[in-house]
């Protein structure tokens, strides 16, 4: 398992969430902003990018890249902390 950080960017109408959420069924995640996954996975990241990919616009962004969550800090709900703190 890896943990990753994705980000999604729209220049239009945004994915709905529910559709990002399908695609990280098999995954561990928390999403803690609009845009923002922590996800934990045993799939590549270029999986994960290319199924969003497809549902996407083209001029839509995706950046996903692995994290050290041995060394944070943030402000973060406590749902989410909790979240992190389970996988360090």
């Amino acid at each position: 398992m890896a943990i990753y950080h994705l980000s999604l960017g729209f220049k239009g109408q945004p994915l709905p969430i529910e559709k990002v959420q399908e695609v990280l069924a098999s995954a561990g995640w928390a999403r803690y902003a609009p845009n923002s996954w922590i996800v934990d996975t045993n799939e590549e990241p270029k999986v994960i990018v290319e199924k969003l990919r497809s549902l996407m616009n083209t001029e839509d962004s995706i950046f996903m890249v692995e994290v050290n969550l041995k060394n944070n800090y943030g402000y973060l709900i406590d749902s989410t902390w909790k979240w992190v703190n389970s996988r360090t």
